[in-house]
């Protein structure tokens, strides 16, 4: 059985699970938040970033070549 078909896609990440699932350090994706390139929110005292937006700020970074 294939455990990718019962296993739920994540809809947000934490700043913790961010930065693991991409490969950079927190500061960095701070900055990034900071300077307004990565949209996130707030569930009470938590900072979530969506998938989607995830994603998105990802792709802008290879579209745009190795830094921005």
């Amino acid at each position: 059985m294939d455990d990718h078909s019962t296993t739920p896609t994540k809809l947000a990440y934490g700043i913790k699970e961010a930065c693991k699932s991409v490969g950079l350090g927190r500061s960095f994706l701070y900055q990034e938040i900071a300077a307004g390139r990565l949209r996130t929110f707030k569930v009470g005292t938590r900072t979530l970033i969506r998938s989607s937006d995830l994603k998105e700020w990802l792709e802008g970074y290879a579209i745009a070549g190795c830094g921005r």
